[in-house]
C-alpha cells in the first residue's frame, strides 16, 4: 500500500471511529434525559438509528427545563444534523485509491443509492453520485466530530450531576 493511501485510509477510519463515539454519547444523552429506570430507558432507545434519537432527544429536552442546559442541547442537534448526511456518505460510500493531486491527496467516493432527478433533459434514475475529497475536507469533518463529542460531554455531565438522573 502506497503512503497516501495509509494517510488517507487512517484518516478515514479516525473519522468512522469519531462518528461511533459521537452516536455512543448521543445513545447516552437519550437515556439520561429519560430520568428514572435505567432499563426501561435503554430499551427505549435499543435499536434506535441515528435520525431516532435526535427526535427522541429534542422531544425530551422541550420538557427539561433548569436542570440542564436546553440551548446547548439543541446546539449538539443542530451540529450532528449538520454533518449527518456527509457522515452516512463517508461510512457507506465506495471508495476508490486516493492520488496526489496538485500537492494534496484527493480521493473519489461514489454514493450508489438510486436517485430521482428531474432536469432540463426530464426526469432521470441515477444509480451513483460521485464526490472528491481531499485530506483536508476528511481532517475538518473529524475536527467536527471532537467538538460535537466536546458538547456531548458537557451534558452527559450536567445530566448526571442533575437531580432527575437519580
Amino acid at each position: 500500500m502506497k503512503e497516501i493511501e495509509k494517510e488517507f485510509y487512517a484518516h478515514l477510519g479516525l473519522l468512522s471511529i469519531q462518528s461511533a463515539r459521537m452516536e455512543q454519547m448521543l445513545h447516552l444523552i437519550a437515556a439520561g434525559l429519560m430520568a428514572g429506570d435505567q432499563f426501561i430507558s435503554r430499551t427505549v432507545i435499543q435499536n434506535n438509528n441515528l435520525n431516532s434519537n435526535l427526535d427522541l432527544i429534542k422531544k425530551l429536552n422541550q420538557f427539561r427545563h433548569g436542570d440542564i442546559n436546553n440551548i446547548q442541547v439543541n446546539t449538539v442537534l443542530t451540529k450532528i444534523r449538520a454533518v449527518q448526511g456527509q457522515r452516512n456518505l463517508f461510512i457507506h460510500a465506495v471508495w476508490r485509491e486516493p492520488n496526489e493531486v496538485e500537492g494534496s491527496i484527493e480521493i473519489t467516493c461514489s454514493d450508489m443509492k438510486v436517485a430521482f432527478s428531474e432536469n432540463e433533459r426530464g426526469k432521470e434514475w441515477a444509480e451513483q453520485t460521485h464526490y472528491v475529497f481531499d485530506i483536508q475536507d476528511i481532517k475538518m469533518k473529524i475536527e467536527e466530530l471532537k467538538e460535537i463529542q466536546e458538547i456531548e460531554k458537557s451534558i452527559l455531565e450536567e445530566i448526571k450531576g442533575s437531580s432527575f438522573y437519580e
